[in-house]
């Protein structure tokens, strides 16, 4: 990744160094919203945070809760992988 001044990068974006500002608080702000990374916001990334953060809440399911999500999960992967196939 290149490395820009302050000034520099907002030129090479046509933006103003308020501009740059402005667009940083608000990716901040999405990120904060959601509670998600900026790399998942931005590049759809999942980070090892976020795997942990679902990890916690799945671990706190009961049994036959688990067994639901584990069937939905499964199910919601055939479909998805079913559409990439007709694609």
């Amino acid at each position: 990744m290149s490395r820009f001044s302050a000034v520099a990068l907002p030129e090479l974006c046509k933006i103003g160094v308020k501009g740059k500002t402005d667009i940083h608080t608000t990716i901040i702000g999405i990120c904060q919203a959601l509670q998600v990374s900026a790399d998942y916001l931005l590049f759809g990334e999942v980070t090892r945070k976020e795997l942990s953060s679902l990890e916690q809440k799945i671990s706190k399911l009961s049994s036959n809760q688990y067994q639901h999500l584990e069937e939905i999960v499964n199910n919601y992967i055939a479909t998805i992988e079913g559409t990439r196939q007709q694609m």
